[in-house]
């Protein structure tokens, strides 16, 4: 019984194949992950912003309840975490619907100083449109 003798080209395959196969397993394990990395930070953006819609429920349940203080205590979380997040996050679109909140700091802040029922409706629009925002920023 003879063997043929492999040719070169045939001992040059094996190994392109291996080497192909590795690439390809690299490459489908780096999109997954970057998929799943993606998918992580859009989850985050939204717990923050889920984070900031409870800030503003909990002062909306304070001026319903009359207790304008707490409700400034947690209009003040509110809108310096509402800071931290444009500062911070390099999305510009999130940072565009965000901006527009910061500007009602002043109006709402005096509202719930001078203990106006106008807080409730302001705080009120203000979660709504939080919220709405979040909505937008699901995965």
């Amino acid at each position: 019984m003879a063997t043929e003798p492999t040719s070169g080209m045939t001992r040059l395959k094996l190994p392109l194949f291996v080497i192909i196969g590795l690439v390809v397993g690299f490459l489908a394990g780096f999109i997954v992950q970057y998929s799943r990395t993606s998918d992580y930070s859009d989850l985050k953006k939204q717990q923050r912003l889920l984070q900031l819609c409870d800030e503003l429920v909990q002062a909306h349940l304070q001026v319903m309840n009359k207790n304008f203080g707490q409700a400034q205590a947690h209009s003040t979380k509110f809108f310096n975490d509402l800071r931290a997040i444009v500062v911070s996050t390099k999305d510009e679109d999130l940072k565009n619907k965000l901006w527009p909140f910061l500007q009602r700091r002043d109006a709402i802040t005096t509202a719930l100083t001078q203990a106006s029922p106008a807080a409730e409706k302001e705080l009120r629009d203000l979660l709504n449109e939080v919220l709405q925002t979040a909505r937008t920023q699901s995965p």
